[in-house]
């Protein structure tokens, strides 16, 4: 049985809570009937655990869709994490700036978002805004402290002179 799915039969809110917010990949892991921790409060109608399980992800979602900002916002007042990751460690902040969803950006950041967070290969939501050409978001970010000289784990730097020439 996987920790997450574990947690939420013994209903150790707690534990299910450090588990997303210390292991990406604990929500996902199954029972060996196939079972993840959210199909199992589904079944059961844990609506605290059903929603503290999916939050996540409806924020992601949210923060991907043409600046969904009701949406967002709905997730957050619903208690969703601004800062949590998906499992390749991106937030919604990630989400939103690659997209270049700019009023999404200002929401989740106006929520608490951090700027300077790095996805699990180091890139940050400004590496992502400027790799993909989103001008306006990453001057946005810069404008609520996104540190353009920070490097990535891959040594990189944000192209200055790329967020320069705007």
């Amino acid at each position: 049985m996987g920790s997450a799915s574990l947690c939420y039969t013994e209903a150790h809110v707690e534990a299910v809570e450090f588990l997303l917010e210390h292991s990406v990949s604990a929500k996902y892991a199954v029972t060996k009937e196939g079972k993840t921790a959210f199909d199992l409060a589904k079944d059961e109608d844990q609506t605290h655990m059903y929603s503290m399980l999916r939050l996540g992800d409806d924020l992601h979602r949210a923060a991907t869709t043409e600046d969904d900002v009701e949406a967002i916002k709905n997730c957050l007042g619903k208690g969703a994490n601004v800062n949590s990751r998906d499992q390749n460690g991106w937030t919604p902040l990630h989400r939103a700036a690659f997209k270049g969803r700019i009023e999404s950006v200002k929401v989740l950041i106006n929520h608490g978002a951090e700027v300077d967070k790095v996805n699990d290969i180091g890139y940050t939501p400004l590496h992502l805004a400027v790799e993909a050409g989103h001008m306006q978001v990453a001057l946005c970010l810069m404008a609520h402290g996104a540190r353009a000289n920070l490097k990535s784990l891959k040594a990189e730097l944000v192209p200055s002179t790329t967020i320069l020439l705007l």
